[in-house]
């Protein structure tokens, strides 16, 4: 029945493959359209519909630069709507439709490549794999995009083996449409050129060979003539946009990036599924090698696009790689195929009895892990929170009032709540009380309250601070109205900061909230700055964690608070600490007065007010400084010990231009500093350390500033390793202690917390290195060092299981795959997992 690699292209379709395929179809449709428009559009689908979705219909074609405009998706989406009305389910119905005919390519192509199971066998892995239905049902342009190359792939493969103007044609629209969908498709369609190139190359027949590259050629230059066309309304608006985007470099170029990739093109299987699919996949490409010119056209679909972006860095997110699906999988199915072989050796009717047994738990697998989030309440794409907007906007409807105020102290978009705000009919009055930097968002919250008014609340749980407030769930949020009645302006003040504190205090009790605290934190602050409470005000800013080095409108808030408490000085340090987190020249100049009575020049005046200069010391003269000190006063053989963020390229330039001796180690460069500081005490040397300010704990060993470095040696005599080790563990005790207290330096104490922990796990002591860790105020996301170093920790105190849960927190976190390897011993004795 399904016989392995027969030639099955002119062969007529039987009538149980006729009933299976139609079968897989009807599952692929029900999985696709399954409630699609019962549930609310999310993230970057709610925040562009209505601008695309509901002006002119010329518009979408015509505004190419803005955001998520999948051209190939909003012009006929927007035509569409004419058709099927303003509704969810009209905006995500061009998606779903194309990712079932995704399927039925798939099944072509398949069958093309490898016979009737190699089409059944990509067809069933493409309908419940990750990314091709996540992005099947989202309103947006991936669905076109899978279904556009894969056609395109067909059709090239197809005209090139057979010829035909038809097939031409097809690969033509298969080219336009992924184009007109989105521009990284390029690189598909680059790595499927890159195949023709190969067999023009290889033929035996170079003359029709020749002649079908020019085929090629011309079709290919149509196809962008034709691109070109489409996209003329709006390219001078996308060039503009882009010579103005500045694009970050993307951390999915690691090892776990890429893996974290293949994970979400294939189905969602259990915690092995990836590694099995990859091996299928080199099985597959093992077993066909002789059937290179289909296996070329497979693995330079999938590698080129992936290499190309691997190579150059350019900004991609993992989404923009959906086209490559197809291609894996088929390398997937060609290793099961492969097994099927393997199996016939020993019995020959058991190859498709194999095969049809491996694919059938892949998919049982896959399906198991796919329908759950197929409920409006869950979310099958990336694991991000639903927000039931349409729920939410019901509820209201018919239990609010048009003059009624809802305050959302949740993050959100702003271009998302506008949106929802437009597309859902929710309440002008709602209000995203963290959408500012200062006071911005509670001042339009109280805004609305120029006569009393009913006041609703929604957050994202956990919200069990107000369990006397009446609480309704929409997926992520909850809304609640801790007061019935209609308040005035200094009632919903009052409000504010009661509903504020009871949030911070819930989420500081949850580890996976620890961010969430921090947008909370300022609406709070200012409510009590407006409240007249300076004191509270500054305690709020001050307890705030896991904030990020960017949170300059903490500063002003805590600088106006400590002015209002009388202390000018005070203010002046957080003017100062909010310019070093590049505040905005015209917001540091609306406050400046606060700090106008903070005393200048006194005995008794209160420390200087750092510079723009001082804040970033490798941009003054601090090295040139510090250099000459040491070059009077040290000698070649002195280690110098730099405790501040201070990245490997910059010491060696600053040894290089201005003589800093060649000892210089930075502590907190890496996960090992400590161990390069130590590996200079092959005899006993004199230890000089460098840091930036504050030093005020170690007064007798600072020898001076410069610029924002402080120079100090805590012992003037030679030490050796041991001595240099209880040295460091002396210092960075002190500096911790010193830093973990002051609001403007705490977000540096994560960093000298390493090479702390390090020292205490080298003189035996796991149990302190254990508290320094747990000490830390905040982390930034990509930390994967301290995990590290928690591993080795844990691994010092006998407990390989914990040692294992932090290694995988920093794979998680972003950690080389060789340096993971390395430290793989410390979970030895931890049983593996069931």
């Amino acid at each position: 029945m399904l016989k392995q690699g027969e030639p099955v292209r002119n062969a007529p379709l039987t009538l149980w493959e006729r009933t299976l395929l139609l079968l897989l179809l009807s599952v692929g449709a029900a999985l696709r359209f399954w409630q699609l428009g019962d549930k609310s559009l999310g993230g970057d689908e709610v925040a562009w519909a209505d601008r695309f979705l509901s002006d002119g219909i010329l518009y979408p074609a015509t505004h190419l630069a803005q955001g998520q405009n999948h051209l190939g998706y909003t012009v006929p989406t927007r035509l569409l709507m004419e058709v099927l009305g303003r509704s969810d389910f009209a905006l995500r119905f061009l998606p779903a439709a194309l990712g079932v005919a995704t399927l039925a390519v798939a099944w072509v192509l398949g069958r093309t490549l490898a016979g009737r199971l190699g089409g059944f066998g990509l067809t069933v892995l493409l309908a419940i794999s990750f990314f091709p239905l996540a992005y099947a049902r989202q309103a947006r342009g991936y669905g076109g995009v899978v279904f556009f190359v894969t056609l395109a792939a067909y059709f090239l493969y197809a005209a090139w083996v057979h010829g035909g103007r038809s097939r031409w044609l097809g690969y033509i629209i298969g080219v336009v449409g992924s184009g007109y969908n989105h521009p990284y498709t390029a690189l598909g369609i680059a790595g499927l050129g890159a195949w023709v190139l190969v067999q023009w190359l290889t033929a035996s027949d170079r003359r029709a060979a020749t002649r079908r590259f020019l085929h090629y050629l011309l079709a290919s230059i149509l196809a962008l003539a034709i691109l070109l066309a489409l996209y003329s309304p709006g390219l001078s608006a996308y060039v503009s946009q882009a010579s103005r985007t500045d694009l970050p470099e993307y951390t999915g170029y690691s090892v776990a990036g890429l893996l974290d990739l293949v994970t979400r093109l294939g189905p969602r299987l259990p915690e092995a599924g990836t590694a099995i699919l990859l091996l299928l996949a080199a099985i597959g490409i093992i077993a066909h090698g002789r059937e290179w010119r289909k296996l070329s056209l497979v693995i330079l679909w999938f590698a080129l696009p992936v290499l190309a972006l691997w190579i150059s860095r350019y900004f991609f997110t993992q989404r923009f790689l959906i086209f490559v699906a197809p291609p894996y999988l088929m390398l997937a199915v060609w290793g099961i195929i492969a097994l099927g072989r393997l199996a016939a050796r020993w019995r020959k009717e058991a190859a498709t009895l194999v095969s049809v047994g491996v694919l059938s738990v892949l998919a049982a697998f896959g399906l198991y892990g796919i329908i759950p989030t197929l409920a409006p309440d869950e979310t099958i794409y990336e694991d991000a929170p639903y927000l039931d907007w349409h729920g939410l906007s019901d509820y209201l409807k018919a239990h609010g009032a048009e003059e009624d105020v809802i305050a959302i102290p949740s993050r959100l978009w702003k271009e998302e709540m506008d949106a929802a705000r437009v597309w859902y009919g929710l309440p002008l009055r709602t209000i995203l009380l963290v959408q500012g930097t200062d006071m911005n968002g509670l001042n339009e919250l109280l805004a609305q309250y120029d006569q009393p008014r009913r006041t609703w609340w929604l957050v994202t749980p956990p919200a069990n601070v107000s369990p006397e407030a009446p609480g309704v769930t929409f997926g992520s949020l909850m809304l609640w109205q801790p007061a019935p009645e209609a308040l005035n302006r200094e009632q919903a003040l009052s409000q504010s900061a009661s509903v504020l504190e009871g949030l911070v205090t819930a989420r500081k009790a949850h580890k996976d909230l620890c961010w969430t605290v921090y947008f909370v934190s300022r609406p709070l602050a200012a409510a009590y700055v407006e409240l007249g409470k300076p004191a509270e005000a500054a305690r709020a800013v001050k307890e705030i964690i896991c904030r990020p080095a960017s949170d300059w409108g903490s500063e002003l808030l805590l600088a106006r608070a400590l002015s209002a408490l009388g202390d000018p000085c005070g203010a002046a340090k957080a003017l100062a600490s909010a310019q070093s987190r590049n505040a905005p020249a015209r917001e540091l100049k609306r406050y400046d007065y606060l700090a106008s009575d903070c005393p200048t020049e006194s005995n008794h005046a209160a420390p200087p007010v750092i510079s723009p200069q001082a804040a970033d010391p490798y941009q003054y003269e601090g090295w040139r400084r510090i250099a000459g000190y040491i070059g009077a006063h040290g000698s070649e053989e002195d280690v110098l010990a730099i405790v501040t963020y201070t990245g490997q390229d910059e010491v060696i330039e600053a040894e290089r231009w201005y003589g800093m001796p060649p000892r210089a180690v930075p502590l907190i460069g890496s996960e090992d500093g400590l161990e390069q500081f130590l590996a200079q005490y092959d005899k006993p040397r004199r230890t000089w350390w460098l840091l930036a300010p504050p030093a005020e704990m170690l007064p007798d060993a600072v020898i001076g500033t410069w610029g924002g470095l402080t120079l100090l040696s805590p012992s003037p005599q030679a030490v050796d390793r041991q001595g240099a080790l209880a040295q460091s563990v002396q210092v960075l005790e002190s500096l911790v202690q010193e830093r973990i207290k002051i609001i403007g330096v705490r977000r540096a104490v994560y960093l000298m917390s390493r090479p702390l922990a390090v020292a205490y796990l080298e003189l035996g002591k796991p149990d302190e290195a254990l508290r320094v860790i747990k000490a830390v105020p905040y982390r930034p996301q990509d930390d994967w060092q301290s995990d590290i170093v928690l591993a080795r920790v844990r691994a010092a105190l006998k407990e390989p299981c914990n040692a294992r849960f932090a290694l995988e927190s920093a794979e998680k976190r972003g950690a080389p795959a060789d340096v993971l390897e390395r430290y793989t011993f410390l979970t030895n004795g931890c049983p593996p997992r069931k």
